[in-house]
């Protein structure tokens, strides 16, 4: 991007060698949703605007400046997919914004033919080592290891396996279930329970009918299992909340 920390340029001091193979790995393996909050933040904490759009099956930012005049348009390339067809194609996108300028985001390495294919359009390979520079000179790694974290724990909540002991997580059902769904299982379950009613009554009443001897008894324990179903019903529509 046109306003990337120089890669020389080392006012901020030099970072510990083991800290920037650490970054170095985390971007190689970074996500379309990493690249886009990386890129997002080194230019809004400029002054521009920025908005994720879509072409195809691409993902991009396109940048604005105050008055709201595209400027820059980035190519949010995670796999390093790039060829040089598509360095053309994003040259002309770049084009059709008018004079924007164009750059391919990714925390991974291009080819050779990549990088020449660049040069001829005039666009910028964000790529690699120069990822790495600009989230170290930019101060971005902040962005970087809020991602992560969320990341790890989104895979923890989803049961995934992370660098964190899964044991340190007590997973629940969640208690913020919508009010409609609330009503609905409390609704069936109520549903169900009088079905069991009327079905159990129906049975009970041609028992008694054709009894003839020991009423009672078989009145009581015609309704026993009657009793269970209408509980557990409403055990299953209440309960589950609990």
């Amino acid at each position: 991007m046109s306003e990337t920390p120089a890669a020389g340029d080392d006012t901020d001091g030099e970072q510990p060698r083991s800290a920037d193979a650490s970054l170095r790995q985390l971007l190689s393996t970074a996500d379309t949703t990493l690249l886009a909050a990386v890129v997002e933040r080194f230019w809004e904490d400029r002054g521009y605007r920025t908005t994720r759009t879509t072409r195809g099956s691409h993902r991009f930012v396109l940048v604005r400046d105050p008055a709201g005049e595209p400027v820059h348009v980035v190519w949010l390339d995670p796999t390093a997919e790039a060829t040089p067809a598509h360095v053309a194609r994003l040259d002309s996108m770049a084009a059709s914004f008018g004079d924007a300028e164009a750059t391919l985001a990714t925390g991974r390495d291009y080819d050779e033919a990549v990088y020449t294919a660049a040069d001829e359009h005039g666009i910028e390979c964000l790529a690699d080592e120069q990822l790495v520079t600009l989230v170290t000179r930019a101060e971005l790694r902040e962005v970087v290891q809020a991602h992560v974290a969320s990341m790890q724990q989104n895979a923890v909540a989803d049961g995934g396996a992370t660098g964190a002991s899964a044991s340190a997580f007590e997973l629940e059902p969640p208690a913020d279930h919508p009010l409609a769904v609330r009503a609905g299982l409390v609704l069936g379950g109520t549903v169900l329970s009088l079905m069991a009613v009327w079905g159990g009554a129906a049975e009970i009443t041609a028992r008694l009918q054709a009894c003839t001897g020991g009423c009672t008894l078989l009145w009581g324990a015609s309704f026993l299992p009657l009793l269970v179903m209408l509980a557990g019903s409403f055990a299953v529509a209440v309960g589950v909340f609990d």
